[in-house]
């Protein structure tokens, strides 16, 4: 997954170091939406919906940071989302 200059920035004032990143990047990344699989431009967009207060693109980089070093979080309201991560490498 890349992460744009603004992602990465946020991500490093919440305190992930550069090689945090450099693992971010590397992991893939599944998204669930009210339990239901969506891609991530689908979350994205989501996240970006005004009329959804329920979480917003910020909580998505927070949790995308999260799940890359324990897996899978769950967030918005009622856990509405999931965000799990897995190593390609893991697979082989």
């Amino acid at each position: 997954m890349r992460l744009k200059k603004s992602e990465q920035r946020y991500l490093t004032q919440q305190g992930y170091y550069t090689n945090d990143l450099l693992t971010i990047q590397e992991l893939a990344y599944t998204f669930q939406y009210k339990g239901k699989s969506i891609s991530f431009a689908a979350i994205k967009r989501i996240a970006n919906d005004k009329n959804d207060p329920s979480f917003s693109w910020e909580d998505v980089l927070a949790s995308i940071g999260r799940s890359a070093f324990i897996g899978a979080v769950q967030f918005g309201r009622q856990k509405c989302v999931v965000v799990a991560s897995w190593n390609r490498e893991w697979l082989n």
